[in-house]
C-alpha cells in the first residue's frame, strides 16, 4: 500500500505537493475503508483526487508510473528526435553510410525498451530537477522484509541524469529509516541496476559489503511489489507497463468474467473461449445467440471489464491500482461497485483514482453510510498558475472545518471549493456567445 507521495516540478505540477494516506480518522478499527498495517496504524484503501482539466491529476499518476519505469528499465541516452532527423539525412548506400544507418537504427530501437526522461520537468521550471518520493508499506512473505520502503529520486531531465536516488527501509512506522542503497550523479538508477544485474555483481560487492545479500532482498521485494503486484490505468483505458489478457483472466476464474460481463451489459448471456484459433480468444455470447469479440464490445463495457481484470489481480496480490478519470465511459453505479470492492473485500489492497466528478464522493452504501472519509478526498487545483493540493479534511471554509456530512458536489456547485472552469465563467461565456450570435444575425 502507498502511504505517502511527494512530487515537485513534474509535468503539470509546478509546486511541491504531498499526499499522506495514513488515516487520521476516529473509529478506524470499525471502518471498512482502512487497513491496519501495524498495530494502531491504519492506511486508507480508497483515495480519490478531484480537479478540473489541466489541474495536474494525470501528472500525479504519471509520476508514480515513472518510478515503476526507473526501477525496471534503463534510461534512454539519446535525443530521439535528433536520431530520427539523422536517419532521414542518409541517402547514400556506401559502406560507411550503411554502418551509420545500422547504428542509428539500433539507438532508436533502444527507445522502446528504455525511459525517456528528457521532458519530465514542468515547462516553467525546465532547468530545475524533478523530485519524487514514494513510501510503501509492503507485507512480504518473509517477515524480516515486511515494513515501510521509501524511494526518493531527483532527476535532471535535460542532461538525462539522476542527481540522487535513495531507497530506505524501516520496520515500524515511527522507526528511523535505514538506507539500503543510494547513488548520486548517475546515468542509471541503482535500484534498477542491482535488481537487474545482481547475479553478475554479487561476488565483487559482497566482499566489501557483507549486508549486500539482505540489501538485495529488500530491493527485490520493493521492485516486485511496486511493479508486479500493481497497475496503473491511464485515461485512454489502457494499463501502463502491466499486460494482462482476457483469456488469462478467463482461465484464472471464468466465473468472475462471466458475472461481470452480465452486470455491465444485459445483452451478454455468456462468455466462452473460442477454440477455432491457435491463440485463445474470448467470445461474448449475446441473448440472441450471436457471438462477438472484445473489439465489438461497447467502449464502456470493455473499459469496465479491463479495469476489473486489473483490479482482480491487484486484490489477489494485495497491491495497489491507480486509475485516471475512473468515471470515463462508466456510470456512477459501476464506479460505486469498484469502490465498494476495495472497501468490503480487499484487505491490504488499495485504489487511488482521479476524477472530474465531485458527486462520486457523496456516494453511500446500503446503510446510507458515506463511502468516503474526508481524509480520503484530495482537491487539486492550479490556482493562479500554481499547483495546489489539499486534503478535504484539512480545508477550512469561512474559517470553519467542513462538516463531516457535507456534500462535496454542493461545495463545488456553491464555489466553496475552487473548481475550474466554475459555473460563473461558463455562464459569462454563454452570455457573450449569445450576444455575438445576435449581432451576426442583424
Amino acid at each position: 500500500m502507498i502511504t505517502k507521495i511527494q512530487i515537485d516540478n513534474f509535468e503539470g505540477i509546478n509546486a511541491p505537493v504531498e499526499l499522506d494516506f495514513i488515516s487520521k480518522s476516529r473509529n478506524r478499527s470499525n471502518n471498512p475503508s482502512v487497513a491496519e498495517i501495524e498495530k494502531g496504524i491504519y492506511a486508507n484503501k480508497v483515495i480519490g483526487i478531484v480537479g478540473g482539466n489541466a489541474s495536474g491529476k494525470t501528472s500525479i499518476l504519471n509520476a508514480i508510473n515513472l518510478v515503476r519505469k526507473l526501477i525496471t528499465s534503463p534510461i534512454y541516452k539519446y535525443d530521439i528526435e535528433s536520431k530520427m532527423a539523422e536517419l532521414e539525412k542518409i541517402k547514400s548506400n556506401s559502406k560507411e553510410e550503411l554502418k551509420r544507418l545500422y547504428n542509428i537504427i539500433d539507438e532508436i530501437q533502444q527507445y522502446n525498451t528504455s525511459i525517456d526522461i528528457s521532458k519530465i520537468q514542468n515547462a516553467g521550471r525546465i532547468k530545475e530537477p524533478t523530485m519524487i518520493m514514494i513510501e510503501l508499506f509492503i507485507e512480504d512473505e518473509k517477515p524480516n522484509m515486511t515494513g515501510f520502503y521509501t524511494y526518493e529520486i531527483s532527476i535532471d531531465g535535460i542532461n538525462k541524469n539522476i542527481k540522487n536516488e535513495k531507497l530506505s527501509y524501516r520496520k515500524k512506522y515511527k522507526s528511523k529509516n535505514n538506507v539500503i542503497t543510494e547513488v548520486s550523479d548517475a546515468k542509471e538508477g541503482q535500484v534498477y541496476y542491482i535488481s537487474r544485474y545482481y547475479k553478475n555483481i554479487k561476488s565483487s560487492i559482497s566482499e566489501n559489503n557483507p549486508d549486500f545479500e539482505e540489501d538485495y532482498m529488500h530491493i527485490s521485494s520493493f521492485v516486485e511489489h511496486y511493479f508486479e503486484d500493481s497497475a496503473i490505468i491511464v485515461n485512454d483505458g489502457r494499463s501502463k507497463e502491466k499486460t494482462l489478457s482476457y483469456s488469462e483472466w478467463y482461465e484464472k476464474d471464468s466465473g468472475i468474467i462471466r458475472r461481470l460481463a452480465k452486470i455491465i451489459d444485459n445483452k451478454i448471456k455468456d462468455v466462452v473461449v473460442d477454440k477455432n484459433h491457435k491463440e485463445k480468444q474470448i467470445k461474448f455470447i449475446l441473448q440472441d445467440g450471436s457471438k462477438i469479440g472484445r473489439s465489438e464490445l461497447s467502449t464502456g463495457t470493455d473499459r469496465f471489464l479491463y479495469n476489473m481484470m486489473h483490479i482482480d489481480n491487484v486484490i489477489s496480490e494485495c497491491g495497489f491500482i491507480l486509475i485516471d478519470e475512473i468515471e470515463q465511459n462508466l456510470s456512477n453505479a459501476v464506479v460505486k461497485l469498484i469502490i465498494e470492492l476495495f472497501e468490503k473485500k480487499a484487505n491490504k489492497s488499495q485504489i487511488i483514482f482521479t476524477t472530474l466528478r465531485p458527486e462520486i464522493f457523496d456516494m453511500a452504501d446500503e446503510n446510507e453510510r458515506k463511502l468516503f472519509k474526508q481524509d480520503e478526498i484530495y482537491i487539486l487545483d492550479n490556482e493562479q498558475g500554481e499547483t495546489k493540493l489539499d486534503k478535504l479534511s484539512d480545508l477550512k471554509i469561512d474559517n470553519k472545518n467542513i462538516k463531516k456530512d457535507a456534500s462535496v458536489a454542493n461545495l463545488y456547485k456553491n464555489n466553496k471549493i475552487q473548481v475550474h472552469p466554475n459555473e460563473l465563467e461558463v455562464n459569462e461565456y454563454i452570455e457573450e456567445y449569445n450576444k455575438r450570435l445576435s449581432k451576426a444575425s442583424r
